[in-house]
């Protein structure tokens, strides 16, 4: 078996969670920061939204709009 090596791609999160890739770039929740991050493949990362009472899950509504959870006060909020 060889072993496989892993590369940081981008560092200086709170608590990542939930990947998420979609339209060629890669979407995720950093709870504690209360914020939903989107990276590029190139690892350019940028805040797409801001969620008071931290955010969880991913999705999307056929039309394109983002949907997230928000834990604390247990709300799906759409984008």
């Amino acid at each position: 078996m060889t072993a496989r090596t892993t590369e940081i791609v981008l560092d200086g999160l709170a608590f990542p969670e939930g990947p998420r890739w979609r339209e060629d770039r890669l979407y995720f929740s950093d709870q504690h920061d209360r914020r939903i991050v989107a990276m590029t493949p190139e690892g350019k990362s940028e805040t797409v939204a801001e969620v008071p009472q931290q955010p969880s899950g991913l999705g999307w509504l056929p039309d394109g709009r983002m949907l997230i959870v928000s834990m604390l006060d247990r709300r799906v909020l759409r984008r």
